[in-house]
């Protein structure tokens, strides 16, 4: 597959992981940053036009999980989704791809 961009969906287990009072971003500042990704995406692809390009979007359950927060979510995927050379993954699926493209050198 030809990537121009990859987009890494970081998720973490809400349960292992505190919310800081004092870090927790407002909705505003959350739905600003939202509508940020679909520009940041654009720069990913053009960057990745040239050299390898990775886009990563932190989520976290607690944070991410209200309605509106989910609702930017799922229009910036559909925006993701609109352009055929993005590709939308886990670390799991970036490290498999690495490893399967670039195997470790015998020594």
């Amino acid at each position: 597959m030809e990537a121009h961009a990859v987009v890494y969906l970081a998720s973490e287990v809400a349960s292992l992981w505190p919310v800081p009072t004092w870090n927790v971003p407002t909705e505003r500042q959350s739905l600003q940053a939202a509508r940020k990704l679909p520009a940041e995406l654009t720069a990913s692809i053009r960057v990745g036009a040239t050299r390898l390009a990775m886009m990563s979007v932190g989520l976290h359950g607690r944070i991410s999980g209200n309605p509106a927060r989910a609702m930017a979510l799922a229009r910036f995927l559909d925006y993701v989704q609109g352009h055929d050379s993005v590709w939308i993954c886990r670390r799991e699926e970036i490290a498999r791809h690495w490893m399967t493209e670039h195997p470790a050198q015998e020594r």
